[in-house]
């Protein structure tokens, strides 16, 4: 409680005279503690995205060693880099702040007594806020240029189709129809095969759904459908 006092002159005050008196509260939970344990998680996330992708891309050299590709290993290997830190850092990003807001607001929900209230609005609560917009902003910004960078590196790659089928006795080569069927479903499980990360769906809704304001057009207007 923060109270506020004024001096006043007791000469200035009849002593039959009605002196109005206004008195209010204002509570507010202090996010200190948890901003803490939020940074300690962003350090350690941090330095998992940096050792997973270390040991990613460590992979990827041993299957993609220099002598194979030669004078472009050095680009290659640098696209790939940023490709594989920028993937797994927004999608680590992504579950800190998704965990981070649950936490918060499960917390809130289940409380039996009010003892954690949500941030107040105005300045005093703009830190928080703002960290999270950043790292959120962040986040996107990582994981789109992630998924550009895949499509570029999925349209530019050279596939190779190795068959063992042994060669005919008679002819002493191999049919070649088997090296076309191979190809034709090659091509047919690229077509087929659909993963979709829910972190990039989760970050695109976020970011059409708050960043854009969408929740306020749905509330504005009833007949919007998303």
């Amino acid at each position: 409680m923060i109270l506020d006092y004024q001096e006043k002159l007791t000469s200035i005050i009849e002593t039959s005279s009605i002196v109005p008196v206004s008195s209010s509260l204002e509570y507010f939970s202090s996010y200190d503690y948890k901003v803490y344990q939020v940074m300690i998680a962003f350090i350690f996330m941090n330095i998992l995205a940096f050792i997973v992708a270390v040991i990613k891309f460590v992979y990827y050299t041993k299957r993609n060693p220099t002598a194979t590709m030669r004078h472009e290993a050095a680009k290659f290997y640098s696209f790939k880099a940023l490709l594989v830190f920028f993937d797994i850092w927004g999608d680590l990003m992504f579950w800190l702040l998704f965990f981070s807001c649950m936490d918060v607001f499960v917390t809130y929900k289940m409380q039996m007594n009010a003892y954690l209230l949500l941030p107040e609005l105005g300045e005093a609560s703009e830190g928080y806020y703002s960290a999270f917009k950043i790292v959120m902003a962040i986040t996107l910004a990582m994981k789109t240029v992630a998924v550009i960078m895949k499509i570029i590196e999925q349209t530019n790659i050279d596939v190779y189709l190795v068959d063992n089928e042994k060669p005919n006795v008679e002819t002493k080569s191999v049919n070649g129809w088997r090296h076309l069927f191979i190809a034709n479903e090659f091509a047919e499980l690229q077509t087929e095969l659909r993963y979709t990360s829910p972190e990039t769906t989760f970050i695109w809704f976020a970011f059409f759904w708050v960043g854009l304001g969408w929740e306020h057009i749905c509330d504005s207007d009833p007949s919007f459908n998303v």
